[in-house]
């Protein structure tokens, strides 16, 4: 039996039509996917100096503590401050 062959025009509009579509998933696919980058600031990234300093240390110690009594609530509105 004989089969009447396509226009060529059709043919070609379903592989352009199968085209689009593969890459319009992959390019999704390709966004969804990307690990975004991460923006550290350099203040972050300097190393540390890692001598102890001690002056920052005795200061601690010098520090008031005060127990949860000795605390009186502050007026509504200077909480935000």
């Amino acid at each position: 039996m004989y089969k009447p062959k396509p226009p060529r025009l059709v043919t070609l509009a379903v592989i352009t039509t199968i085209t689009l579509v593969f890459w319009v998933f992959f390019g999704l696919y390709g966004v969804l996917t990307k690990k975004p980058e991460v923006d550290v600031p350099t203040n972050l990234l300097d190393p540390i100096n890692p001598t102890l300093d001690t002056t920052v240390l005795n200061q601690i110690q010098n520090r008031l503590y005060f127990e949860e009594g000795q605390v009186s609530e502050l007026p509504k509105g200077e909480e935000d401050q």
